[in-house]
This record gives C-alpha cells, structure tokens and sequence, in this order.
C-alpha cells in the first residue's frame, strides 16, 4: 500500500539533513490557498517555491516515486493560479509575476506537469523568448522538464520554439546544439517515446556528445530512477534525535502569537501537515505505466546502438556513471549485458566498485537510501563475485575500503566493506598507507573512533607515527570524483544562447 502523507525531511549527506518547507508541501498538493496565505505571510517564501535547486531535490523524494505522481500538475495549477493572480488590475501593463523574473519557472513547471500544453503556450505567446529560459532556469531544464512530463505534444511546442521563433536567423551550428539537448533531455527524463522520435534517422548517436564526452547512455544511467522505494523513512525531530514515525502528526503544542498573520501561517502549515493525501494512494495503482521507463531506456540504447563501450572525458563508462549515483536496476541491467563493463577503469584508474564508493560523497543533494542498497547487493555478490576485485587498486593504490575511510563518509559503508570474505584490512596504497592509517588521519569523530575499534579488532594494523609525514600526505587525500551529472553542460552554455537570441529579436525589432 502507498504511503498516505509525503516524507518531509531526508539524510542527504550522512551527517546533514535537508527540509521540505511547508510552502512545499502545499504546492506539492495543490493547496494554492495555503501557498497564497504563506506568500502574504512572508513573500520571500516565493524565492524558495521557484528555486530550481529545491525543485530538483524534490524531484528526486517526491515526483521521481510513482505514488506521487500528481505533484508536478499540482505544482503546475498552483504557477498558473499565481500567474492569473498577478496581472494588471486595470488590463493594462505587464504581468508582475513575468516582469519579476519569474517566467523561466513557470515555463519549468508547466512543461514538467505531463500535459498542460495550454499554460505552455499561453506562456510562449506572452514572450517567446522564454523557451531559452529566465534567471537560473536555462533552455537545457525546460527541456528536461518537457521530457519528464512525457507528453510528446509539450516536448514538440518547446522544441519548435526553441528553433523557428527567429526563423532563417537560425544555423546549423545552433540547430545542433538544441538538437543535442534534446536527446539528452530525453534520456535523462526517461521519456522513450520522445527519444525514438528524436533519434529515428540517427545512425551514429554518439555524435551526441555534452561538454564532458558523456553519450546519450551516460545521461540515462546518470538519472536512472526506476522504481519506486516502498519503504520511506519519514522523521519527526524529538528532545532526544530524530523520531521515526510511520506518519506527520500536527504538533500537540499551541502556540499563541499576537500577529494575526503569523496566526494565519500557523493555520497554514498545521493544516498542510494534516492534509490527507488520499490522491496519491489512487495515482498508485498506476505505477506499471512508469515504473520502470529509466530501465526501458537504457535498454533501448543497448539493444539499438553499440554504445556500451562509450566513455566521457574522464574514462567513466556508463556503468561508472549508474554506480556513482546508486542505481541499481541500471547497474543490474548493464552488468548483465555487458559484463566486460566490470573491470574497466576510468583514467583515475577507479572500477565501478570505487565510483559507487566515492558517490557517498557526491557534494550535492542524493538518495543515500538507494546507494545504501546497492552496496549491501555488491556485498552479497548477487551482482558480482565481488570477494575477487574487492582489493583492486586504482592508480593511487587504493581500494574501495581505502576510498571509503579517507574522509569518514559512511559508517554503515565502512562496515558493510568489511563483511566481504578474503578482504585484505592491511592492503597498502602508493604512500604505503593502510585504511588503518588513513582513518587516523582523519578528524577524529564518534563514529570513526568506532571504526578504528572495529578495525583493530578485526586484524587492522597500522605503522603510521610520523607527525610531518602526516602533514605532508593529508593534501593528498582527495578522492577523485564525476564532474557534473551527464547531460547537463555543453559546449555553448545556455547563457550564450539566450544572450544571442536577445541579441537577435533586438535587430529584428529595430529593423521593424
């Protein structure tokens, strides 16, 4: 059975925690009364709803599970309510909302709520520009918005517009430039019907390429999301720590305050969190339709084009890329197909087993529940017989174990290492450092007291005394990680081409 309330707070970094914010919460469920109260209350909250990097981070908790797969359209209602809410009193002037800069999220929402083709349009005859984006949002995520919301129609407006709303001004040089965004939105966004109309005349798809060498199977992997965890940690904050509990209750605390407003906010966020969600439970029973749409891609591109051995600018295949971000089914898939993938290292000499290690330490937001998982099938070996390249070296000399303890990333991974049978504890690398030595090196911690403990009592050993030869190494442990997610960066940034096509619609004005 589906989960009935949405998870509200996630571990995204072992030790740090990430907050969805009760304006959230209500655009999430279409609640635009409750969003329109909490902009009266603080309209500062507006940068928080429109920020794209929240937005992506709820994608990944949210609208990335089956479940809640009414979020974008309810998201979607919510931009055109507050587009409706901010025209000009008298039908004169402009839209207060567009004029503030705020066009390329409502094109982002809209193009992402599987369907509103009319709010997208309505947006392009109001400024045709804005397919190219606005403030943070680039013509790469509207794009990639269009594609995630798998309507053909939608993905076809943007792309149209992206290339005929200036006519014979367009080139070649530019046409294959949102060419190249287009497939890779459409793989990223794990819409396969999009793809295969995009691709249909195409018979070299690695001339496909983004700015750091990654193939259109690089960018699939990288986003592989393919179905959903049934089983979510939810956390309400105790005296003691975090609480688990299987819902969100409202707070049991009254709190009276004099401003009425703040009265009104409270009223708002107490009634969001009470919120039943009774919709998404029935938006469940259509998980067969998308769950596993990621998967169907990348088997679309196995089975259609010989990219498997396709690398980026760093040596990463695309099963470096599916283990750095902890995608299972994707790694399951393309270690089944193509075992010759397992061995392969990038340039930094990292297999696949480094890279699912060094993705504990992505710097941004990532579902560390799902990297979790996919270590725990390594260890089993139901992937791989992983008791035998467990102790491979990269060019540094270092082992996954190695990787996993030089910045204390996770604990649970650390130990999870430990359980694989024939695993050498005192391998050293090229500075002839054990994980003992590195561990020790670190900032010490409570859980890397344990750790040290634990190493110790399983064989551990460690030489390692010298003060300035400590110095001298510690500059040294750096992992070496994935630049970027594939797919995203290219080699003309999309500042450079809404700069141009500003450029542009400003000659064609004047010469009007």
């Amino acid at each position: 059975m589906a989960p009935s309330y949405f998870p509200l707070r996630w571990e995204s970094t072992g030790d740090q925690w990430w907050y969805a914010s009760p304006i959230d919460l209500a655009a999430a469920n279409g609640h635009y009364d409750l969003v329109r109260e909490l902009l009266h209350f603080d309209t500062n909250l507006l940068i928080k709803l429109t920020s794209l990097r929240r937005i992506r981070r709820l994608e990944t908790v949210w609208d990335d599970e089956d479940q809640f797969n009414d979020v974008a359209k309810n998201r979607s209602k919510v931009a055109r309510k507050l587009l409706l809410e901010s025209e000009p009193r008298k039908g004169h002037g402009h839209n207060s909302l567009i004029r503030a800069g705020y066009g390329g999220w409502l094109l982002y929402t809209a193009a992402a709520s599987a369907g509103d083709v009319g709010f997208v349009k309505q947006l392009l005859k109001r400024d045709p520009l804005l397919v190219f984006g606005e403030g943070e949002y680039g013509v790469t995520d509207i794009l990639y918005a269009a594609a995630r919301g798998k309507n053909c129609e939608v993905f076809q407006v943007l792309f149209d517009f992206s290339l005929w709303s200036k006519g014979g001004e367009i080139g070649s040089v530019f046409k294959f430039e949102m060419m190249n965004r287009a497939v890779h939105a459409a793989a990223r966004g794990g819409s396969l019907e999009i793809l295969k109309e995009l691709l249909e005349d195409c018979d070299d798809v690695l001339m496909y390429k983004d700015l750091q060498g990654s193939s259109l199977l690089h960018s699939a992997c990288g986003r592989g999301q393919t179905q959903p965890l049934h089983t979510q940690h939810q956390y309400l904050e105790g005296q003691n720590g975090p609480v688990e509990s299987s819902h969100i209750k409202p707070s049991s605390r009254r709190v009276e305050w004099s401003s009425q407003r703040i009265a009104a906010f409270t009223r708002a966020t107490t009634a969001v969190r009470r919120a039943e969600w009774s919709r998404f439970n029935a938006a469940a029973n259509t998980q067969g339709k998308c769950r596993y749409v990621a998967i169907m891609i990348v088997k679309y591109l196995l089975d259609s084009y010989d990219v498997t051995g396709s690398t980026d600018t760093q040596g990463n295949t695309p099963l470096h890329i599916a283990a750095y971000n902890g995608h299972l089914k994707v790694v399951e898939l393309l270690v089944s197909s193509s075992p010759a993938l397992i061995p392969l290292t990038n340039n930094h000499g990292d297999t696949f087993r480094h890279t699912t290690v060094v993705g504990f330490k992505t710097p941004g937001f990532r579902r560390v529940d799902q990297q979790i998982q996919l270590m725990k099938h390594l260890v089993s070996g139901k992937l791989v017989n992983l008791e035998e390249i467990i102790d491979v070296k990269n060019n540094d000399g270092r082992t996954a174990l190695h990787i996993a303890v030089i910045e204390n990333i996770h604990s649970d991974l650390v130990e999870l290492l430990m359980t694989v049978r024939y695993i050498d504890l005192n391998i050293r690398d090229v500075d002839r450092m054990t994980p003992l030595d590195l561990l020790r090196q670190r900032p010490r911690s409570a859980s890397s007291e344990i750790l040290i403990k634990r190493l110790i009592s399983a064989g551990g050993i460690s030489n390692y005394n010298d003060y300035m030869t400590r110095t001298a190494l510690a500059s040294h442990l750096k992992t070496h990680g994935i630049r970027g997610n594939p797919g995203t960066s290219f080699r003309v940034t999309d500042a450079e081409i809404i700069f141009t096509q500003i450029r542009i619609a400003s000659r064609c004005t004047r010469a009007n």
